[in-house]
């Protein structure tokens, strides 16, 4: 995208779990926050070649 000079998006996804200590789950979480964290970056190196850099964080949910 930054080589043909073209806007996009890209979404990343994370999990709310990225925000909470969830037992037996050290990993999982870890990892998230680090996709939380990598995609606050890309976004602000991004941005300026406007590309859009977002995450998508979805729950459980009984429907």
């Amino acid at each position: 995208l930054i080589e043909r000079k073209l806007p996009g998006s890209i979404v990343n996804l994370s999990s709310q779990a990225s925000a909470a200590a969830l037992k037996d789950h050290s990993v999982y979480c870890s990892t998230k926050a680090a996709v939380d964290g990598l995609t606050r970056v890309m976004a602000l190196e991004l941005g300026p070649h406007q590309i859009r850099v977002n995450t998508v964080q979805p729950t459980v949910s009984t429907l």
